[in-house]
């Protein structure tokens, strides 16, 4: 089983330790912004003085949310990352990836850049690029559908939709 964001051991415990994310922050002399970056799983390597001082600030021995945080990464799935809307489109029958008009505009329904897509499903921005852009002539490099089906869970049918839509919108 996946952690969910309220997994998160900086989430746990700083509401074990009744600090509000708030005053947590204050506390330690940084934003609410960069305590929720953490807790949501966007911030995955805050720097070893930061991590102490949390560690500190609720009440645990110096480097426990270090190695916690490691280990709650490792296990998260990208699907853990993902809005009600974002899962909606991967529930979708494969039939239904054909009210797309390209590549393009299904990953905006996921992601807002091409980058931001590679990084969520583990791929080179380049690939993700070059196939949007229309230098990839001979269909969707097998490294992106292989992220594709690994990372997002669709099925062979869904990946078939997929790679009928045309990269881009030009």
């Amino acid at each position: 089983m996946s952690p969910r964001l309220d997994d998160n051991p900086l989430r746990l415990a700083r509401v074990r330790a009744g600090v509000p994310q708030a005053t947590l922050a204050k506390q330690i002399g940084v934003s609410r912004s960069t305590l929720q970056a953490i807790e949501e799983g966007r911030t995955r390597e805050p720097s070893r003085k930061l991590l102490w001082q949390l560690d500190n600030a609720c009440g645990l021995a110096t480097g426990t949310l270090e190695g916690q945080l490691q280990r709650w990464h490792a296990n998260r799935s990208p699907l853990d990352r993902l809005t009600a809307r974002q899962r909606a489109v991967l529930d979708l029958p494969a039939a239904g990836v054909a009210r797309y008009a390209s590549f393009v505009a299904w990953r905006r329904e996921l992601a807002s850049s091409p980058t931001a897509f590679a990084s969520l499903i583990g791929v080179d921005r380049a690939k993700v690029s070059a196939y949007e852009n229309g230098i990839r002539v001979n269909g969707m490099p097998d490294t992106l559908a292989t992220a594709l089906v690994n990372a997002l869970g669709i099925s062979d049918a869904y990946l078939v939709e997929l790679q009928r839509l045309e990269p881009s919108d030009d």
